[in-house]
């Protein structure tokens, strides 16, 4: 996704240097797929903090376990939420955090609320 995105950028700017304006296709698909590379890899960084490397006797399951150790639990299982029909804690906190990517990169592209604007 981030060789996508680069690639879209790539393109933008092509067309940026031949008309002066650029390709708003091109450039949205950059953001979005960058947007949806940082959701990957914030949503991989919590797995490995939630214990997914560690062998299943480390992460202790309590049948009377809270909202917290159940998505704890879940995350670090990420393969498990595709093997089933079961929607889990952790695959609704994964859609809810690249939903949430994709829409604050479309909040920004629609008010122009470039990061470089602010220096």
């Amino acid at each position: 996704l981030d060789a996508g995105s680069s690639l879209f950028e790539i393109i933008h700017l092509y067309i940026y240097g031949k008309n002066g304006v650029g390709s708003y296709v091109a450039d949205a698909l950059a953001a979005h797929m960058e947007a949806v590379c940082d959701a990957f890899l914030v949503l991989l960084l919590l797995a490995f903090a939630a214990g997914w490397t560690l062998p299943n006797d480390v992460v202790r399951v309590n049948p009377n376990e809270g909202m917290v150790q159940k998505l704890v639990t879940d995350l670090a299982k990420p393969l498990a939420s595709f093997s089933g029909t079961v929607v889990n804690a952790g695959s609704l906190f994964s859609i809810m955090i690249i939903a949430l990517h994709v829409v604050l990169t479309q909040w920004g592209r629609t008010y122009n609320e470039e990061f470089e604007s602010y220096h």
